[in-house]
């Protein structure tokens, strides 16, 4: 027995693999559309059997003309899944041909280079443009406010001499009275025991105050004669340096005072160096 042969087709036909699996695809697409319209009319007949059909009546149906029209409905349906799994063979088939790269073709042979063409003859130069005037300078601006720096109200004042604090219980002012540097808007009492502030405003201080020996007493600052809680240093055991800092808000006009409290006794203040110091610095 012979094999088939396919006749002759012309004029030749030539794909690509990418133009081919499109057409696998398509002829796919033409076939599932292909059942949609048996689908469609296998359901026309049973709105047919049914009388349902707007607009067309048919002679009834009996019993038994139903239950032939289900039976060759469903060989229908039996034979489009047959189909739909075939179908979907041949997409895993093609979606496989996809992801498969295809043989590497053979390199052809380099073409001969061809000879150097003519020089093409320069264009002429184009004319230069004028220059145009020169702009007017446009007029200086006016030179800014000068803005008024708030720390420019602070002030320093130590205790370098040393000398004994007679400390008692309600406390004792510290004197400073060395290496002052106050601004104008800050001032000490005679004693430098007491500062005056004179702008109302957010302030830091801080203070240290460093004895000769230890010592249980406490250290604080007063402020219009009441003393911040975060001023406070009240140890449980002696010390001989006190170093605190925080930041308050004070009115117009506030007094400052650095002091020993909390013992009915003498404290020695370090001598040649900072004994005592406070600070005091406007933030705003």
């Amino acid at each position: 027995m012979s094999q088939p042969n396919l006749p002759n087709i012309t004029p030749v036909v030539t794909h690509f693999r990418d133009d081919t699996i499109d057409l696998l695809l398509s002829s796919i697409a033409m076939e599932e559309l292909g059942m949609a319209h048996i689908l469609n009319a296998e359901g026309e007949k049973i709105q047919y059997a049914l009388g349902t059909i707007p607009g067309l009546t048919g002679p009834p149906s009996s019993l038994a003309d139903i239950l032939n029209l289900n039976e060759s409905v469903r060989h229908t349906l039996d034979s489009l899944m047959k189909q739909e799994l075939l179908l979907g063979s041949k997409l895993d088939s093609i979606s496989n041909i996809s992801a498969l790269a295809g043989p590497t073709g053979a390199i052809g042979p380099a073409g001969t280079t061809g000879p150097t063409g003519p020089t093409g003859s320069t264009g002429a130069a184009g004319a230069t443009g004028l220059t145009g005037p020169t702009g007017i300078t446009g007029a200086t601006g006016a030179a800014g406010v000068t803005g008024t720096s708030l720390t420019a109200t602070s002030g320093f004042a130590s205790n370098t001499g040393g000398g004994v604090v007679a400390v008692v219980i309600g406390g004792t002012a510290i004197s400073l009275p060395n290496d002052q540097n106050l601004s104008a808007d800050i001032t000490a009492n005679a004693a430098n025991t007491m500062f005056t502030v004179a702008p109302a405003g957010r302030y830091y201080i801080s203070y240290q105050i460093n004895l000769a020996a230890g010592l249980l007493v406490s250290s604080r600052i007063l402020i219009n004669g009441a003393p911040p809680a975060s001023s406070i240093i009240a140890p449980a055991v002696s010390l001989a340096n006190f170093t605190n800092s925080f930041i308050v808000n004070l009115t117009a006009g506030s007094t400052i005072q650095l002091q020993l409290f909390g013992l009915l006794g003498e404290a020695a203040l370090l001598g040649g160096s900072a004994g005592a110091a406070l600070n005091i610095i406007r933030l705003c």
